[in-house]
């Protein structure tokens, strides 16, 4: 199965559940160095399990929706409204989601004629989810829909992705900071890669690089991508949220949910929110989904 352009480079971030990952082989005694490779296997063994969760495709239309699918979080809240996300989530913990999909998914959204502001509906099968007992699923059934609306920006036409040299790199904005990440895998840059991330985050990234196996691979995954755009993005929890998609042609897409943080005045790379369940249902449904404006 393909994987993206940033596949390879987010998923690394799930060492984040497993330190010692991050440890040096030559320090390690025998059995902690077993004990490392036990831990990179469960953390291979999750992904599996996350990419199969994603192998159905979505249908080219968003389905009706009915009230009855929906998981209004406030319960006062009608419908319509647009609930404070920033307080919707009362569960804090919950395992790490990981920001990985299949070129076999397609975008769905209805098909907007200039750019939207608003509402926007999140709808993802509990199935896709990765926290299977996440609270915004309680009571649903394995098959049931379940929905969020958050407010967000949605582009018609997407905005480009463009290929970029280093000297062009300007992070001070969200689609600056998109054009670099994708350059910097396009060129095997591991240094530009690293620079990508929020500076808590940068270590990690250096050491899962230094697997030449993977850098190559990300290289020629990036250099595979026909045509790459900023469908949408919304402000979450401090964050900005940025919906990607990406065209292999021959009818494949990816589709992605990429995390920003702004540091010293530039946007980077953060997988923080990795363990939020609201956080979980927005990938799922860009994913596997329905992204629907109101």
């Amino acid at each position: 199965m393909k994987k993206s352009a940033l596949y390879l480079l987010l998923i690394t971030f799930l060492i984040n559940s497993y330190p010692s990952l991050a440890q040096d082989d030559g320090h390690l005694s025998k059995k902690d160095l077993q004990k490392k490779n036990d831990e990179i296997q469960s953390v291979l063994d999750r992904l599996d399990q996350r990419l199969d969760t994603m192998k159905t495709k979505v249908e080219s239309s968003a389905p009706e929706i009915m009230p009855d699918i929906s998981l209004d979080i406030e319960k006062n809240n009608p419908p319509s409204a647009v609930p404070d996300i920033n307080t919707e989530v009362k569960k804090e913990s919950a395992p790490p989601a990981m920001l990985a999909i299949s070129p076999d998914i397609k975008f769905v959204t209805k098909k907007l004629t200039e750019d939207y502001s608003g509402p926007i509906s999140f709808l993802a099968k509990k199935s896709s989810l990765w926290v299977k007992d996440s609270m915004l699923a309680e009571g649903k059934g394995i098959n049931d829909l379940i929905k969020v609306v958050i407010s967000g920006e949605l582009y018609a036409p997407y905005k480009p992705i463009k290929d970029i040299t280093e000297s062009e790199i300007n992070r001070t904005t969200i689609e600056g900071a998109v054009n670099s990440a994708f350059s910097a895998n396009k060129n095997a840059d591991i240094e530009w890669i690293v620079a990508n991330f929020v500076e808590e985050e940068q270590s990690k990234a250096r050491f899962f690089f230094k697997d030449k196996n993977i850098l190559n691979d990300s290289k020629k995954d990036a250099e595979n991508i026909k045509l790459k755009h900023i469908t949408g993005k919304l402000p979450f929890k401090g964050y900005e949220i940025v919906l990607v998609e990406q065209d292999y042609g021959d009818n494949k897409k990816v589709t992605e949910v990429i995390t920003f943080k702004k540091e010293k005045d530039e946007y980077k790379i953060t997988n923080i929110l990795t363990d939020d369940e609201t956080y979980d249902l927005m990938f799922a449904a860009v994913s596997n989904g329905d992204v629907i404006p109101q």
